[in-house]
């Protein structure tokens, strides 16, 4: 029987090889793999673009002589399923098309602020310059990227806030004035708008499904780079920050997206895209004390706020009034909660609150808010602040060791201030 080939097994038009960590050389046919003696940790690569391209087979037996295989249009997954191996997801050899794709959609933001000059408290310096400016211009530089036709554009808060001009350059060069739909401090997102019709529109993806490994891939203008594209991988997911400037003690609900990928100044506002080309994050924020550490606004979180900022200029976070906090596995005895349940510890109760009147009280464990697991102090964040104002909600608790459902009335904070606690973490800023 005539033995395959590893072109037969590639998609058309793609190269194949096989390399083995055991010995260094290429195998071209499928019988190579085994003419060798096999070792534990053998690796088969496949240059693939989409499909996996590493498999690791483990500890392996001997074989003696030279095994024959017909093997045709058999996938990666059927050859990892016949011989029980895992899969690995290897780099992808270019993130050329999908920066084709979708480069086009990303836009850099130039914005002009008017700063006032602060009134001098001493005499001293009002002698000595008399004439100095009563103002000054100061320019900035952000990435942001299309989410309609129509012109509308995601990018951060601090890249437009207090902004008196907004200037947008696309990457046929072309400027556009830019107005402020609505931001939102709390995520640092900002909705502007650019008038005119037919603009590429980015495909939104869904952030829940990211895992910690996944490829990313950033474009935006860092330090006046126009249209720079890195690539790295999700280091963490639900990371829980503290920004600076006016949305100090905002955290997006203490799910950002950490990445590896190399993010600068000027690269707020801008995407970060999967290797389908969708984006599921807002590049927003940098650890000023380290390498590698960059942050993202979850797409998921993102959509909510865009929505309602697109048609009220504003967004309305439910608010039940209560103080939280992530419930350890120590403190589980202690409030009779049992050890393989997870929740969130009510630790104040405001006077006055929907959380009061529905009868929710300090040492409640909320594990579950309107049908949605609350597992953490950002999961009963976000579900509160999503949930419609005047709506009576399910909520789910243990208290003194027994399991009860209390219906909560959701209400409207006077301002933010009022929302759910939130822990105190060190200040990241891009």
């Amino acid at each position: 029987m005539e033995e395959a080939k590893l072109n037969d097994i590639l998609s058309p038009g793609q190269a194949g090889k096989i390399s083995l960590t055991s010995e260094k050389k290429q195998a071209e046919n499928i019988s190579d793999i085994f003419s060798a003696e096999p070792q534990e940790g053998l690796r088969m690569i496949f240059d693939l673009n989409s499909r996996p391209k590493v498999m690791y087979l483990g500890k392996s037996q001997k074989w003696e002589g030279r095994t024959e295989f017909c093997i045709k249009l058999l996938s990666a997954s059927l050859i990892a399923a016949l011989f029980g191996t895992s899969l690995l997801i290897a780099a992808p050899d270019s993130f050329a098309p999908i920066v084709k794709s979708e480069k086009n959609k990303v836009v850099h933001i130039a914005t002009t602020t008017t700063i006032k000059r602060p009134a001098y408290l001493d005499p001293f310096f009002e002698r000595f310059f008399p004439n100095a400016p009563s103002e000054r211009k100061s320019n900035a530089l952000g990435s942001g990227f299309f989410i309609s036709s129509d012109g509308y554009i995601i990018t951060n808060n601090h890249v437009v806030e207090g902004a008196d001009k907004i200037q947008i350059l696309t990457v046929e060069q072309k400027r556009y004035d830019a107005k402020v739909i609505g931001t939102d401090p709390r995520t640092d997102l900002a909705l502007i708008k650019i008038e005119g019709t037919g603009f590429p529109a980015v495909k939104m993806g869904v952030s829940a499904n990211l895992e910690i490994g996944d490829w990313v891939i950033a474009i935006g203008n860092p330090l006046g780079l126009d249209f720079t594209v890195t690539a790295g991988i999700v280091s963490a997911v639900e990371r829980d920050l503290t920004l600076g400037g006016e949305s100090a003690g905002s955290s997006a609900y203490g799910k950002f997206i950490q990445t590896d990928t190399a993010i600068n100044f000027g690269n707020s506002g801008g995407p970060l895209f999967n290797t389908k080309g969708e984006v599921v994050g807002i590049n927003t924020a940098i650890s000023a004390n380290g390498q590698g550490l960059s942050f993202a606004v979850p797409v998921d979180v993102a959509k909510n706020v865009i929505n309602q900022l697109k048609s009220k200029g504003k967004v309305e976070r439910g608010y039940i009034g209560i103080g939280i906090q992530d419930l350890t596995h120590e403190m589980k005895s202690g409030f009779s909660v049992p050890a393989d349940v997870q929740g969130v510890l009510i630790n104040n109760v405001g006077q006055g609150t929907p959380a009061e009147k529905s009868g929710l009280k300090q040492g409640d464990v909320v594990i579950e808010f309107n049908g949605i697991k609350t597992l953490r102090t950002g999961d009963l964040q976000q579900a509160v602040a999503e949930t419609e104002i005047n709506k009576e909600v399910p909520v789910k608790i243990y208290r003194d060791g027994k399991l009860q459902t209390v219906r909560v009335k959701v209400g409207m904070p006077e301002n933010t201030a009022d929302a759910p606690d939130q822990k105190t973490k060190k200040k990241i800023w891009d």
